[in-house]
C-alpha cells in the first residue's frame, strides 16, 4: 500500500491508525481493498492543484479564486524590443 500511495510505511501505519486509511485486519495479517481506499481518499480529502508554470504567486491565486485568466506570463514588465528589420 505504501508503495501505491507513494508514501513510506510508517505514514500508512499513521494513516490506518487516525482511520485516514479503511483496512482490514484478519490475526496478525493487514488487508486492503484498493477500491475502497480510492473511494474513501476521494470522500474526505481534496486534491490541490499543483501551481502554474510562469505564473506569479498572485496570479495564481487570482486564477484559482476564479478571478483573471492564467494566459498572462508572470513578468509583464517586459517591453517587446524592436526587430533589426524595423530599424
Amino acid at each position: 500500500m505504501a508503495q501505491r500511495l507513494h508514501r513510506s510505511t510508517r505514514t500508512v501505519e499513521k494513516w490506518m491508525r487516525s482511520g485516514r486509511l479503511p483496512y482490514l485486519k484478519i490475526g496478525h495479517a493487514v488487508m486492503f481493498h484498493w477500491a475502497s481506499v480510492v473511494k474513501h481518499l476521494n470522500e474526505n480529502y481534496q486534491q490541490c492543484q499543483r501551481p502554474q508554470p510562469g505564473l506569479s504567486r498572485r496570479k495564481q491565486r487570482a486564477v484559482l479564486s476564479g478571478g483573471e485568466e492564467a494566459t498572462a506570463p508572470a513578468d509583464q514588465n517586459q517591453q517587446a524590443k524592436p526587430s533589426q528589420a524595423d530599424n
